[in-house]
């Protein structure tokens, strides 16, 4: 018995685990099943300006209890058969009338109504079409794609050496500049340039004129002197007197080092730095890439100028031209193959005569004489800085150097910015086409179905009057519609003339219009209430009653009522037979709120449904939940948007009210405008 409890108490206790498992199981799946709704801001859906509209539909005359005859162009009446005042029964003949003209009319008229039925259908497709459009969205067979290939990076082309500038040693830098040897023929012009540079954008460059050291003259040989016959012993002289002190002699000034070369190295840097000299050479030719040789004459007239060393002299037959050539007109540059020019020798000392020499004798028999040091060509050299850019060749002379004088005569050129390296241009793709933005689309759709409204009017008018002329074909007589009294006769001319009805028969009766209202404005049209009737033909307007309005919908609400989620309710006009309407044409009618313009915010009506005459939306409540909300709507614009009076502002999300999940309660997720479109 124990065994047995026990069993069934451990079926019991595995029963009741595996049913909390399945609970469990069922209330993770319940969640993780759950539905997440997306929504909308309600100010991508929305429009808050709209330029006035008054709330109006369209409907054709009728008539009730009431027949108006009015002659066609065609008819050619024959006899009048009623007069007025008469009494006449459903079936009596009015008028007769000529059919003479009526079957080419009825022709006219067949080729119109198949030309608007045309043009419905054409009108329709469009309307349908634009109905497609989604703002933001690319307009289908719109888009055009264009794919551009990509570019590589141009490679740098490299550095030609055609063998007119002979490198000597260097690499362009400060510290280690290309060197080449000048020659005569060599002038700073672009190609020059290029091959001074060797690729470099910023490049220094130092020229070697030819030229050698100074070396010191080699000294005569002294011819050997006679030897000196024994001179007698001379007797002792007698000791002299202490002479006095002499007073000490001041310092002599240090005097200049006098260096070969200096004084022309001196004339020429004070060129370059700004001279006479330099000023005149700009004068005289002022073009990039000229030069002018300097005579030895011109350059002693500016080294006059100049303060020399003491001990120079300089003679034009010392040294020779100068040549001055220009890289620009700002840096002047200079070769210059110059000769030392040396101090004058100071006379030596005459020897003290010997008691063997004979006044005014030469040593060694050939007499005493100054020697001068001879001339010696010096080594020029001059260094520069070229740079490169986009605006061409800029040159830059730094320091000139003659024998072993140099001079610094510019500062360095500053330094050229980092180029960014050139990248290859990426190949792309580039997709363009036509898109529209929600308002455009709106005004697009209310041109759109004016039209379809307007070319569907004109077929069943175009209808209506092909009937009329083919009964007046097979006819050629013109009956009463009903029992009553013809209250007005008038001639054939005065009823064209004046485009009145010829016959009018009455049984108490008038003009019959229907209209229809949107379910978001059907509060607006009630029994009893005016409205106002305006003729598409012949522009008449005149006052009519709301007789009834339907508490059912219209089967069709047409192209023009919008929204097909919304529906659309008959109503019935009456207007008194005293009114100028004519049975068969079309009328505008004007009904409830008719201001000029309008305000706050429309919200596009595919997101507005109703219950029991009532609108509202699934909106987003405080926890992030979605909710059903009832909203205050009110007048209808294009058929696309209604207007929004309370319940709702453009700062909530909406959700669009169809599809599955939608519940009180359910979970939101923020979306677009561009998902919602599928773009």
């Amino acid at each position: 018995m124990k065994q047995m409890r026990k069993r069934i108490l451990s079926v019991a206790l595995a029963l009741l685990i595996l049913a909390g498992c399945a609970v469990g199981g069922v209330t993770l799946w319940n969640n993780r099943s759950k539905k997440q709704i997306k929504v909308y801001s309600v100010g991508d859906f929305s429009m808050t300006d709209y330029w006035g509209d008054s709330n109006t539909t369209d409907g054709m005359v009728d008539v009730d209890g009431l027949q108006t005859i009015y002659l066609s162009d065609t008819q050619t009446v024959n006899e009048v058969l009623v007069a007025q005042g008469d009494t006449v029964q459903k079936g009596d003949p009015l008028l007769t009338y000529d059919t003479t003209l009526t079957e080419i009319d009825l022709q006219k008229k067949e080729v119109e109504v198949k030309q608007l039925e045309l043009d419905l259908t054409q009108a329709q497709k469009e309307l349908s079409t634009i109905n497609t459009y989604k703002p933001g969205v690319y307009i289908p067979g719109s888009v055009t794609t264009i794919v551009i290939p990509g570019i590589p990076a141009p490679e740098e082309e490299p550095f030609v050496e055609d063998g007119t500038v002979p490198l000597l040693s260097g690499d362009g830098s400060y510290a280690n500049p290309f060197v080449y040897q000048w020659k005569d023929e060599y002038t700073y012009n672009d190609a020059f340039l290029y091959q001074c540079m060797r690729g470099l954008d910023d490049a220094y460059v130092q020229f070697v004129a030819p030229g050698a050291q100074p070396s010191e003259p080699d000294q005569p040989d002294q011819p050997d002197q006679p030897d000196q016959p024994d001179q007698p012993d001379q007797p002792d002289q007698p000791d002299q007197p202490d002479q006095p002190d002499q007073p000490d002699q001041p310092d002599q000034p240090d005097q200049p080092e006098i260096e070969q070369g200096d004084a022309v190295l001196n004339v020429i840097v004070a060129d370059a730095q700004g001279s006479q000299l330099a000023a005149q050479a700009l004068k005289d030719t002022g073009e990039v890439g000229g030069s002018k040789t300097f005579s030895a004459a011109e350059i002693q007239n500016v080294a006059e100028s100049l303060s020399l060393p003491e001990g120079y002299t300089l003679d034009p037959a010392n040294y020779s031209d100068v040549t001055v050539a220009y890289g620009s007109t700002e840096n002047v540059t200079f070769t210059a193959s110059a000769q030392t020019v040396d101090p004058q020798p100071e006379p030596e000392p005459e020897p003290e005569p010997t008691p063997d020499s004979e006044p005014g004798g030469e040593t060694g028999g050939e007499g005493g004489s100054s020697a001068t040091a001879a001339d010696t060509q010096l080594q020029a050299s001059w260094t520069m800085q070229f740079q490169k850019t986009d605006a061409g060749y800029t040159c830059q002379l730094l320091s000139l150097q003659v024998g072993t004088m140099q001079r610094e005569v510019g500062k360095r050129l500053p330094a050229l910015p980092e180029k960014e390296p050139v990248k290859d241009i990426p190949g792309q793709t580039i997709t363009d086409g036509i898109k529209y933005t929600k308002d455009e689309i709106a005004s697009m759709k209310a041109e759109a179905e004016q039209k379809v409204k307007e070319t569907d009017l004109n077929l069943r008018k175009a209808k209506l009057e092909y009937e009329k002329a083919e009964k007046e074909l097979n006819n050629g007589a013109i009956y009463s519609e009903l029992d009553g009294k013809v209250s007005s006769v008038i001639t054939e001319d005065e009823a064209k003339n004046s485009g009145e009805p010829m016959v009018k028969v009455t049984a108490g009766g008038g003009f019959c219009i229907q209209g229809t209202v949107s379910e978001l404005l059907r509060d607006t049209v009630q029994p009893g209430q005016t409205v106002t009737l305006r003729s598409w033909e012949s522009g008449t307007e005149c006052q009519g009653t709301v007789e009834s309005v339907s508490n059912y919908p219209a089967d069709s609400s047409g192209w023009w009522n919008g929204n097909s989620n919304v529906s659309a309710y008959p109503f019935t006009v009456f207007v008194d037979e005293s009114a100028g309407l004519r049975q068969g044409e079309n009328v505008e009618i004007s009904y409830g709120d008719t201001q000029e313009s309008g305000s706050g915010f429309y919200l596009e009506s595919m997101f507005i449904r109703s219950e029991n005459g009532k609108s509202y939306v699934y909106t987003v409540n405080a926890d992030g939940k979605l909710e059903k909300r009832f909203i205050s709507t009110g007048k209808s614009v294009w058929g696309s948007y209604t207007e929004v009076k309370s319940g709702l502002t453009l700062e909530d999300y909406v959700a669009f009210p169809y599809g599955d999940g939608l519940q009180d309660g359910a979970e939101t997720v923020v979306s677009t405008q561009e998902e919602f479109y599928g773009g």
